[in-house]
């Protein structure tokens, strides 16, 4: 082929998945065992904050130390 000409054959190449995993199956998804994982994440996440609100109520919450996080100057003029 010359130098500046493109191919019109199509590839020749033979189209294979490149491991095992990747041959196409079924995708199945359990819808059930995904909601039932965000639904405890968010009750955890619930939880938590009513523990955070009781204790803070009761005198008892200690705020997290603001030097564990570091401090963090943000302004909009460099």
């Amino acid at each position: 082929m010359p130098v500046g000409t493109l191919p019109t054959d199509p590839p020749t190449a033979l189209l294979m998945p490149y491991t095992k995993s990747m041959k196409k199956q079924p995708t199945k998804l359990d819808m059930s065992a995904i909601m039932a994982d965000y639904t405890a994440k968010v009750n955890a996440e619930a939880k938590r904050r009513e523990e955070i609100l009781k204790a803070h109520a009761e005198g008892t919450y200690q705020a997290p130390d603001p030097a564990t996080y570091g401090t963090w100057t943000v302004s909009d003029r460099d």
